[in-house]
């Protein structure tokens, strides 16, 4: 005997969630009904599909993502839960900053206490290798953000630059193990001589003050000024998830690549990795370790050469979390640098 079918009213009462949104999960491909009637296209869902979607309301609930979502339905138990515990780790700590940050607001807003400078130590040729590596990602003509961005937190510092077409970021480790986020604006004018200095000092200790940034070392206390802060939120453009990955030698695919911005197609497979350019039908085929979903990228020619240009050492690996989202690039050998790319509409 074959299970009732229930209207989508009845199917949302029954698993609490309003048909709007059993809507969406649909087309989202997380949740898609038993039938569809093909005269009026009314859905329709049968009771053995109310388990997945009171997990899809859970999740949902506690604002795991769609494409986090997806992964945890379609993959085996031991992959859900290393999914699941990731995103809770990052909540957990997402909560705790923002509790710290807070405070320390609203201690400002009611005169109890300042926003106080906080100093942390770290390798001084590290972060002016840092700096001048992600610096190439900066605009080159007069634009607000023609500069880096040091971003600190619980990870270290990360300094930041992008023109807006791709961005480039890299964390150097701290010797504190919580810190506050504080973070600062370095104009590419200022950058060369505060990189300098750093690549002078074996440790340095880098104090985020509001509207300075002061490097101390054995010689004393030197202020580097720093601009205002219009710099955006980069961090919710950084995939949270993967769906693949490819590792290949960076020069072979950059031999391949023209100057201009001509499109090229990445279709990533089973330990191959095909590079077509725009009106080639069958492309060169790039040597290369795989994981993960295949998937067919869009790409910019002259955005990938700047990148792969950033990268160090000879092998990197290209993360990708589908065609909508940003592209992740960095060196095997040094995953603390990394480049985001967005992918382009596929081209006939």
């Amino acid at each position: 005997m074959s299970e009732p079918l229930l209207t989508i009213s009845a199917f949302a009462r029954a698993v609490e969630l309003a048909p709007s949104a059993l809507r969406y999960y649909d087309e989202a491909g997380l949740l898609p009904p038993a039938e569809v009637d093909p005269r009026t296209g009314y859905r329709y869902y049968t009771p053995e599909l109310e388990r997945r979607a009171l997990l899809i309301r859970r999740m949902r609930d506690v604002g795991v993502p769609v494409d986090s979502m997806r992964m945890v339905l379609a993959g085996p138990p031991s992959r859900a839960a290393e999914i699941l515990a990731g995103f809770a780790e990052r909540a957990a700590r997402n909560a705790r900053q923002a509790s710290a940050t807070v405070d320390e607001i609203v201690s400002a807003l009611s005169g109890e206490a300042s926003i106080s400078p906080v100093a942390v130590t770290v390798d001084g040729p590290a972060l002016a290798a840092g700096l001048r590596r992600v610096a190439r990602a900066a605009s080159v003509v007069e634009d607000p953000l023609r500069g880096v961005l040091l971003d600190l937190g619980p990870g270290g510092i990360t300094v930041v630059a992008t023109d807006r077409y791709w961005l480039a970021y890299w964390t150097i480790p701290v010797a504190e193990a919580q810190v506050a986020d504080r973070r600062a604006f370095v104009s590419l004018a200022g950058l060369e001589e505060l990189a300098d200095h750093l690549a002078r000092r074996d440790v340095v200790t880098v104090s985020f003050a509001s509207g300075a940034l002061e490097v101390c070392d054995e010689s004393g206390v030197v202020p580097f000024t720093t601009e205002d802060d219009r710099f955006p939120a980069y961090r919710l453009i950084i995939p949270a998830e993967r769906v693949g990955r490819v590792t290949f030698d960076r020069s072979v695919l950059a031999r391949l690549l023209p100057a201009d911005e001509t499109p090229i197609r990445l279709a990533a497979g089973t330990d191959r990795l095909v590079v077509s350019v725009a009106g080639d039908s069958e492309g060169a085929r790039v040597q290369a370790v795989t994981s993960g979903q295949p998937e067919t990228l869009w790409l910019s020619s002259s955005l990938l050469r700047s990148a792969l240009d950033v990268m160090v050492g000879t092998l990197v690996s290209l993360v990708y979390a589908g065609t909508d989202r940003a592209v992740q690039l960095f060196p095997v050998e040094q995953n603390s640098l990394c480049v985001l790319l967005m992918p382009g509409r596929p081209q006939s």
